[in-house]
């Protein structure tokens, strides 16, 4: 059984057999794997980000990449974070700017691509999480405050602790549950 984990944008896996963690590497260049997220597909397959692309890596042994196919990439933006669909038929992508991006699996397409706010937003470096509950895309930062999607509507809205404080550091949320 293997776990993946992320430390110092390298992606790691964890033989729990061996009780052994290693990079994950390429197979043809033993080159380690730099991602700024990762989801776990099934169990031979993982989807990254890196920079501006996610990415379908496929796994022999845990931590050797057989194959990495591109999925899908955003021009001129770094995607943050990216979490499934409830059914894992979709990936919600974040970039740095605040754009989020639903990308279809089984269709190969991108639905649609949206801004979380009106406003111009750099939050590279600062999402920490984002996760879907029902309909709710759930965008946590380290900074900004949490930022709430509706995936049906397309409104969203932001959260804080207290808007009269300046952002950094008074509107932290590293993780949700």
């Amino acid at each position: 059984m293997f776990f993946y984990l992320q430390a110092e944008k390298k992606l790691l896996c964890f033989n729990y057999a061996l009780e052994d963690v290693s990079p994950v590497v390429s197979s043809k260049n033993a080159l380690e794997v730099f991602v700024t997220d990762f989801l776990v597909e099934n169990d031979t397959s993982l989807i990254t980000c890196c920079n501006n692309t996610i990415y379908r890596l496929c796994l022999r042994n845990g931590n050797n990449v057989t194959s990495a196919k591109e999925i899908f990439s955003i021009k001129d933006e770094q995607v943050e974070k990216i979490c499934f669909s409830k059914d894992s038929s979709s990936i919600y992508a974040i970039t740095e700017r605040g754009t989020i991006c639903h990308y279809s699996l089984k269709e190969g397409r991108i639905f649609y691509t949206t801004s979380l706010t009106s406003e111009p937003l750099c939050i590279h470096n600062y999402v920490s999480a984002c996760q879907l509950y029902d309909n709710f895309l759930w965008i946590t930062t380290r900074a900004v405050g949490i930022f709430v999607y509706d995936t049906r509507t397309k409104k969203s809205g932001i959260y804080r602790m207290n808007r009269t404080l300046p952002l950094l550091f008074y509107h932290t949320v590293r993780f949700i549950e």
